[in-house]
């Protein structure tokens, strides 16, 4: 399992968006949209799934569906958001 280092919230709702980078600064594309979970690692698609809801993703779920695709965030992943 990889750890991400960093992410940032780019988009809070409809769809939720995140920029996840791991410790090697690879890039990691989270996106929800209309009940669709897609997890892209430099544009290519690794993880996939239906999820309820219309775009809308508690953080909580989000690490979720992350540890499914075999990332791990934890207490030293420092996470920031646009709105910020």
């Amino acid at each position: 399992m990889r750890h991400i280092k960093r992410y940032v919230l780019t988009c809070g709702a409809c769809p939720t968006q995140y920029d996840f980078f791991t410790d090697a600064e690879e890039y990691i594309y989270f996106r929800f949209r209309h009940g669709y979970l897609s997890i892209s690692e430099n544009g290519i698609e690794v993880y996939c799934t239906p999820d309820k809801g219309d775009g809308v993703m508690s953080f909580d779920r989000v690490k979720h569906h992350m540890q499914q695709a075999g990332f791990m965030i934890d207490s030293n992943s420092k996470g920031s958001s646009v709105y910020d």
